[in-house]
């Protein structure tokens, strides 16, 4: 059950203020669990293309055990809320897991700047094939695919 979700409105709300998009998932076990998954998340080499101090909103989900109290759920987003700007919007969502015990997973998205330096922007240097042949003959076109095989 979740104790604060995100629903579907929450997660359009969050893509549509445009930008790269990153996510990463920080997991941990005893005590500080939460706060141990926040940093690892955040910390991710998956967060490395996207500046969380320009991030305009972030987006984070945690998953724990019964015990999970709502103060390490804060320890959690205290971390988050340092490793952005003071501008970012944060929306976040609990849920609990009864075959959990003591590990917590946090799944992280943040949403960055409309464009990123060195992110899709150039095409490949030097010589490259603009046509490829994928070996499809005409005169073999009306035949449908499984009566050729046989005919092999």
């Amino acid at each position: 059950p979740g104790l604060i979700d995100i629903d579907f409105a929450d997660f359009k709300a969050f893509l549509q203020k445009k930008g790269h998009v990153q996510m990463a998932i920080g997991r941990a076990k005893g005590q500080g669990a939460a706060k141990d998954a926040a940093k690892q998340a955040i910390s991710s080499p998956l967060m490395e293309r996207i500046s969380l101090k320009k991030a305009k909103g972030v987006l984070f989900n945690i998953l724990g055990g019964k015990n999970l109290s709502l103060s390490e759920v804060e320890k959690a987003a205290l971390v988050i809320r340092e490793a952005v700007s003071p501008g970012s919007e944060i929306t976040f969502g609990v849920a609990i897991d009864e075959n959990l015990s003591s590990e917590v997973s946090l799944a992280f998205i943040a949403v960055g700047e409309e464009t990123i330096s060195g992110v899709g922007r150039k095409r490949a240097e030097g010589p490259y094939q603009s046509e490829l042949d994928l070996g499809v003959y005409e005169n073999n076109l009306d035949i449908p695919t499984f009566l050729r095989k046989r005919k092999n």
